[in-house]
């Protein structure tokens, strides 16, 4: 029988995204706004949606502001680590 060797590896939860500009609950604007996303956990991807409900299908944030329009708007994000095997 061969040796089987496992690497344990403690993954901890990242940072909650911060946003910029920060929200405001039910916050207008009277001109479009672009909002960026950033996380201070290292190796961590932002998934976000726009006035829906984020999900793991959500696309992954890269950098670019998110433009939205004059008018309320909702936009989640949530921080994981992506494991590599």
């Amino acid at each position: 029988m061969d040796n089987i060797s496992i690497a344990e590896r403690v993954l901890e939860n990242p940072a909650v995204p911060v946003f910029s500009p920060m929200p405001g609950e039910g916050e207008k604007y009277v001109d479009a706004v672009n909002v960026t996303l950033t996380c201070e956990t290292v190796g961590a991807s932002i998934l976000y949606a726009v006035d829906a409900e984020v999900n793991l299908f959500a696309p992954v944030y890269d950098g670019t502001p998110i433009e939205l329009g004059v008018g309320v708007h909702e936009v989640q994000a949530v921080s994981i680590l992506l494991d590599e095997f």
